[in-house]
């Protein structure tokens, strides 16, 4: 039930944002965004931290290849877009620091403050990239309906990740197999993901691939620049307040530092690497997404789950 929340949440969100026939991406990425903060963020303020990260590495994963695979089955990217030819080949850069932080073993104030750096690189060359609108746009949606479509998406986000946190971590407690971080790389990403399908499915079967494809890279970008950083320190500030010093109230308070799990690390973090790597090609029109690529790419995040499930259930 928690699932079906947190993947309701984002299809309303996506729905009051009304982002069908813009011509950039930037309201399409807030409606699909949002919803995940709210999920991590709530899982990390309930102590459930791990899980947290664990949905930004499969959200990550999953946006990057399934949700790109069948977006590129209705409709191939033939053109990319300047823009697009900028942003997308940082993408690695920033995955190759995900990976290489994950050699410290921890995630902890020095890996947010790397993350946050590049996150600012990130939002420079994202503010220079001017999206041109080749068509008229319709007027916008009002507002008011939009404020309160996201805030009852965010709300019941929340809700979903209280009840899907709260049921992995017990499943997890019963059978051993169903490690919670697992489950909320699994389940709950994919259903965070999910409705990027159809709204991706929908712009690429008009021959605006690229603004869906770009939406997807956006949200990657957010996820390891701004809501992986806020995760590590809202879990800091959580864990300080709720420590109590054994011997007196002037005793130092040490805070142990994220624990970057093997998991994410050994299978998140390099299956991040390697799409991200193919998108500097796609970028420079060298290599084209089409159908044959989309369908190699639902495969491997088919064989990314497996290896998920048995590393998981193995303890490695």
């Amino acid at each position: 039930m928690g699932g079906l929340g947190l993947l309701i949440s984002v299809m309303l969100a996506a729905r009051a944002m009304e982002f069908e026939q813009d011509a950039t991406p930037r309201r399409r990425i807030l409606a699909h965004w949002l919803p995940i903060v709210a999920a991590v963020l709530l899982a990390t303020v309930l102590g459930y931290g791990e899980m947290g990260v664990a949905m930004i590495f499969g959200t990550s994963v999953a946006l990057l290849s399934v949700v790109s695979g069948f977006v590129v089955m209705a409709g191939p990217l033939m053109d990319v877009p300047t823009q697009a030819r900028r942003l997308w080949p940082f993408l690695p850069v920033l995955a190759t620091l995900v990976f290489v932080l994950g050699l410290r073993g921890t995630l902890g104030m020095f890996e947010a403050v790397a993350l946050v750096c590049q996150g600012l690189l990130v939002f420079l060359l994202w503010a220079s990239v001017k999206y041109s609108s080749p068509q008229p746009q319709p007027a916008p949606p009002t507002r008011g309906l939009q404020i309160v479509g996201l805030v009852a998406a965010v709300a019941l986000a929340a809700v979903g990740a209280w009840a899907a946190t709260r049921g992995a971590h017990a499943l997890s407690q019963v059978d051993i197999r169903y490690p919670a971080t697992v489950i909320a790389a699994t389940l709950l990403s994919i259903a965070l993901a999910l409705p990027m399908v159809s709204s991706g499915v929908q712009t690429a079967s008009e021959g605006r691939t690229a603004i869906a494809i770009g939406a997807q890279v956006g949200i990657v970008m957010l996820n390891f620049t701004v809501l992986l950083p806020a995760t590590v320190l809202l879990r800091l500030v959580v864990k300080y307040l709720t420590t109590v010093p054994t011997t007196s109230p002037t005793t130092r308070i040490e805070i142990a530092p994220f624990l970057y799990t093997r998991l994410s690390w050994r299978i998140d973090a390099v299956a991040l690497l390697i799409l991200s790597l193919l998108l500097v090609p796609i970028a420079e029109g060298k290599f084209r997404l089409d159908r044959r690529l989309g369908g190699w790419l639902i495969f491997a995040y088919c064989v990314y789950l497996m290896a998920t499930l048995v590393v998981g259930a193995g303890g490695m």
